[in-house]
């Protein structure tokens, strides 16, 4: 019996993804985006697990890349101007998390970074969870399968219990490995044929 279902936050509830920002980053830096986006993903546990700021964040990707410090200051807050510019509730999903509300346990679980942690919560974007779970204040990002366990001891629940949603494939795969039904978002059409074979009705 499934007990609880579990949203990933940017992607899905959040219309957000961090392309805007490498784009803009690539194009401050003189950077190819393919080269950037590795970069960024190599660096991003780090930033999204609060352990480096987004200034050595961006520091470690100037070295890297052996460019020197000189527009390091343009990306220091670049994370923050492009969030906060574009990211936006999508209400689909939004409505449909207030309808499952009534029969199941709703949560979050998120890789997110600190300051976007705070203007969320600013903006109450976690309101309608009963339970919000992020990278930046657990210290573990997905697809870690600790990630996952932890999640599931907090909520007292068994991993066929649960499932999660998530716009990353990577992500998915890693919760089912933990037994966790998961699926990848892709739309509200899909998001309902997906929970509808696991008889849940939106």
């Amino acid at each position: 019996m499934i007990k609880v279902i579990i949203f990933d936050f940017g992607g899905v509830v959040l219309d957000w993804a961090d392309n805007y920002v490498v784009k803009h980053a690539s194009e401050i830096v003189g950077i190819n985006g393919k080269r950037l986006r590795k970069e960024v993903d190599k660096y991003s546990p780090l930033l999204n697990t609060n352990k480096i700021s987004e200034k050595n964040f961006w520091s470690k990707i100037l070295r890297d890349a052996n460019k020197d410090g000189s527009s390091l200051q343009k990306l220091e807050d670049i994370w923050n101007r492009e969030f906060e510019k574009r990211a936006r509730l999508n209400k689909n999903v939004v409505l449909i998390v207030k309808k499952l509300k009534k029969n199941y346990k709703v949560a979050l679980l998120s890789n997110i970074i600190d300051a976007h942690a705070k203007y969320c919560r600013k903006k109450k974007y976690f309101k309608g969870f009963g339970k919000v779970f992020l990278s930046s204040e657990i210290k573990m990002v997905k697809p870690d399968a600790k990630i996952y366990r932890f999640v599931l001891r907090k909520l007292n629940i068994k991993a066929h219990e649960a499932i999660f949603i998530d716009d990353k494939i990577q992500n998915v795969k890693g919760a089912r490995k933990v037994g966790i039904h998961a699926f990848q978002f892709r739309n509200i059409s899909q998001l309902k044929k997906d929970l509808n074979k696991l008889g849940i009705k939106v």
